[in-house]
């Protein structure tokens, strides 16, 4: 059962890379919505492989030996199982949450950092947010979620855009707090820190933060009704975010990918992709989940079995 748990949280953890290879006949809205899902289940599911490989070498150390070589042979082994490799996924088990928790706190420490305080920049209402103006001659442009969220722009980005590409991060960055795409940015940056040195993970994560960027400029381009505006504010626009983890127009990284996919337009409706992407993360927490609930229902027996078993 660990070996199907393993196999579907890692390919969970890696199917957003392959949608963005292959998921742009899908919407941006709903590709996003989908790798997070992927990257949430991905994340939990591993969690929970690593806790139930530990267990039995956790059970022995308080002398239960009977009832840890009975989850043993529920759970299976993993890299041929022993104390060792019992206690080095212990410890991975706990720093998994830990450094999620930690990734989290820091996340949204640093979106009240970048929040603009009233005496600092022009404040005005915007919808049902705010707009502040920096007096910087920096390039600005990010959303900062909370209550009312911000939109920060600097002057010197309102003195090099015209006004329709003025008007095309404003609808950009107020459709990142409309939306509330910080609760996917936040799950980017716990998945990257918990596991980002795998590879494919690296990637998944980097797809992500593209398909929440693409999907701003859709709505953008939608409210509008023509991409232009949109396309020659990232070429204006081309330079390093300032603001690492936040929604910010012009992250370097992501502007290749967004003109590219604004020269397209919308993706023509593909219902075999859609189909295969429902599937595929389906079946992925289908099998995950069957063998959770497996391990569950035997465990239940054996905690019933528990004064019986030979400590």
């Amino acid at each position: 059962m660990s070996e199907i748990l393993l196999v579907a949280s890692l390919v969970l953890l890696g199917t957003p890379f392959l949608l963005s290879r292959f998921g742009h006949r899908i919407a941006a809205a709903e590709r996003t919505r989908l790798m997070a899902v992927s990257l949430a289940g991905g994340l939990v599911f591993l969690e929970l492989d690593l806790v139930l490989t530990a267990l039995p070498t956790v059970l022995r150390s308080f002398r239960l030996t009977g009832l840890a070589s009975a989850c043993e042979r529920l759970v299976g082994h993993v890299l041929g199982g022993g104390p060792i490799v019992g206690w080095v996924v212990f410890a991975m088990a706990l720093l998994l949450p830990v450094s999620a928790i930690v990734t989290s706190l820091r996340c949204r420490t640093r979106y009240r950092r970048l929040r603009a305080d009233p005496w600092v920049g022009t404040h005005r209402p915007y919808g049902e947010h705010e707009l502040v103006v920096l007096p910087s001659a920096e390039m600005v442009a990010i959303s900062v979620p909370g209550r009312p969220g911000q939109v920060i722009l600097s002057e010197g980005l309102l003195d090099t855009l015209a006004p329709a590409e003025l008007d095309a991060v404003l609808r950009h960055e107020g459709a990142h707090l409309d939306l509330r795409h910080s609760r996917y940015l936040l799950l980017a940056a716990v998945v990257q820190c918990a596991v980002g040195w795998l590879p494919t993970v690296r990637g998944s994560v980097g797809s992500l933060r593209l398909s929440v960027e693409e999907w701003a400029d859709a709505v953008a381009v939608r409210d509008l009704g023509t991409s232009r505006p949109v396309a020659d504010a990232l070429r204006s626009l081309v330079f390093a975010s300032l603001f690492p983890h936040a929604a910010s127009f012009s992250a370097a990284e992501t502007i290749g990918e967004r003109l590219e996919a604004l020269e397209h337009g919308e993706p023509r409706k593909a219902p075999l992709a859609r189909l295969a992407a429902y599937s595929l993360i389906a079946l992925l927490w289908l099998g995950a989940g069957g063998s959770v609930a497996t391990w569950l229902t035997h465990a239940r027996g054996l905690v019933g079995m528990t004064p019986y078993c030979p400590l």
